[in-house]
């Protein structure tokens, strides 16, 4: 069935939801029997909308996207759409009776798809692990610590790699991130590597290789111990040292080029949701409902997946952040100021959770450009060009020291507490975990994943350090279906590769209808980015 709400409208126009957003703008069409309403929820991005159709009394609210950059005009009959040179005249009314099409698809496209209907009708993907996990945190605190001792089962955990005599020496370095810095060449075999790099037996260790079957791609991967000597032993203020299991525990890494490419972010059919985290226990819960006033994000239907029309621009998804059960600092700085700084995300350039201040961000602006920083002032007033962001925390990487040619770790790397890093109560960080990081290397920009087999916030900086990142996020964690990335190729309406920075993540790889699909390409339960080529 479609999805519809039967709510007041003139309480849905005042909402708190829409009050976030500063940039809408609405058009009222009235007729006989009927009216009809229209809010471009961001009319400098122009891709979410909300259509209201009431009719004796009867309203219908419909949450519809433009997946294109385009130019829209919303008429007394619908919209007309210009794209490049075409105009599109899409009529969704006549005398103010909408028409819908009956279907059970989160997307169901109109007017030949260059619209869509968003719905929230199929349940979202959730791996054995994390229903497990979720499950066990529904029954109280101490299901917290039986979730710690799931993380004890980390995969690649502390075994010493063994190396080879030689291998294949990765060549033209310039045209990758940096390779990374470290004490001596080594070689390895790919174990667990999931990215095919051809006929390959053995990689050296901090170098970058390209992916055989994916442009703008490359791999690498890594272990702490095999860090050079003056990275690790910087900054022993702010980052910790790590414990022999941590440092001989693998990371496998994947770059995007973003010459060409760009990012998206979408929220989950769950999480991470809306309203106020329990951590929140030194500020006071005003507004009651959340920290924006809301706690549900409705009329606004989150599908949890690609819009399929993108899927053949689309290469790669990897995860988002924490839920926000725990996006929100309970110690620390942070926990008393800005209501508790909530984590913060924008989709489609709708505010779903107001970004807080001084907050690792990743943002995606309307021109494509991708960036990573801490959320500022300046942020606040260029909001209406940014089209996605999402926030995570504090930063584990804040710079490069230009002098000394080494980035610099975040302020709150070593600090449990105010760093919001997550793990046991006794503060045992060590797990598996996502993040991601923003190298420059000349005229070059790369956008960096990274799954840490079993690792803290610590021996992440280090890693993004030897790499030269310039700022760097932490994303999810606690398993490899959390932190699950998987980059494709879509083509002929098949998945025609799907490959995995960790092998083990193809256990999440979704099989429907005697296919496999990466997860995030069908409706999942928690957010994630993707990459996907720019619009030429």
């Amino acid at each position: 069935m479609i999805a519809l709400m039967l709510v007041n409208w003139a309480i849905a126009q005042s909402s708190p939801l829409l009050d976030l957003q500063i940039y809408k703008e609405e058009k009222t069409f009235k007729f006989a029997t009927s009216e009809v309403k229209v809010i471009n929820l961001n009319k400098n991005i122009g891709r979410w909308f909300l259509l209201s159709a009431t009719t004796k009394g009867q309203q219908r609210i419909y949450n519809l996207e433009i997946p294109f950059a385009v130019d829209t005009e919303v008429t007394e009959s619908g919209f007309k759409i210009k794209r490049g040179t075409v105009l599109h005249d899409c009529p969704l009314w006549k005398d103010g009776i909408v028409a819908m099409p009956n279907s059970a698809e989160n997307y169901v496209p109109l007017c030949r798809g260059i619209i869509y209907l968003r719905q929230q009708s199929k349940k979202g993907y959730e791996s054995n692990t994390e229903a497990a996990a979720n499950s066990i945190r529904g029954i109280g605190s101490w299901g917290e610590e039986l979730v710690d001792a799931v993380k004890s089962l980390r995969p690649d955990q502390g075994v010493a790699p063994k190396g080879i005599a030689s291998g294949a020496e990765a060549n033209d370095q310039k045209n990758f991130p940096f390779p990374a810095k470290v004490e001596s060449k080594i070689f390895l075999q790919p174990r667990g590597l999931g990215i095919d790099i051809g006929n390959i037996s053995g990689i050296q260790v901090g170098q970058w290789y390209k992916a055989e079957n994916f442009d703008g791609v490359s791999t690498s991967v890594i272990y702490p111990a095999a860090i050079s000597k003056k990275i690790m032993g910087s900054y022993p203020q702010r980052v910790n040292g790590l414990d022999g299991s941590e440092n001989n525990s693998q990371v496998y890494l994947v770059a995007f080029d973003l010459e060409n490419l760009t990012l998206g972010w979408t929220h989950g059919t769950t999480y991470p949701g809306v309203g106020w985290s329990s951590r929140a226990r030194n500020v006071p819960h005003n507004p009651v409902l959340g920290p924006d006033g809301f706690n549900s994000a409705k009329p606004l239907e989150f599908t949890g997946q690609i819009n399929p029309i993108l899927l053949s621009r689309s290469i790669a998804t990897f995860p988002g952040g924490f839920h926000l059960e725990h996006g929100a600092f309970k110690y620390g700085k942070y926990s008393s100021i800005n209501k508790a700084s909530h984590y913060g995300y924008i989709e489609n350039g709708v505010v779903l959770a107001t970004p807080s201040p001084d907050l690792a961000t990743l943002i995606v602006y309307k021109n494509g450009k991708v960036d990573m920083k801490s959320w500022t002032a300046e942020d606040k007033a260029n909001q209406s060009e940014i089209v996605f962001a999402r926030q995570n925390g504090v930063p584990l990487i804040e710079g490069i020291d230009a002098k000394e040619a080494i980035s610099i770790p975040g302020e709150y790397v070593g600090s449990w507490g105010p760093g919001n890093w997550s793990g046991s109560a006794e503060a045992a960080l060590r797990t598996p975990r996502g993040a991601a990081c923003l190298v420059e290397r000349e005229n070059k920009r790369f956008l960096v994943y990274a799954f840490f087999s079993s690792h803290t916030p610590n021996s992440i900086a280090r890693v993004f350090q030897a790499y030269g990142c310039k700022y760097a996020i932490h994303l999810d964690m606690n398993s490899a279906s959390q932190s699950y990335a998987a980059v494709f190729k879509f083509q002929g309406s098949v998945f025609q590769k799907i490959e995995h920075p960790y092998s083990e993540m193809k256990n999440d790889d979704i099989k429907s209808g005697g296919e496999y699909f990466p997860r995030n390409t069908l409706p999942d339960n928690k957010d994630f980015f993707w990459v996907m080529r720019k619009e030429q």
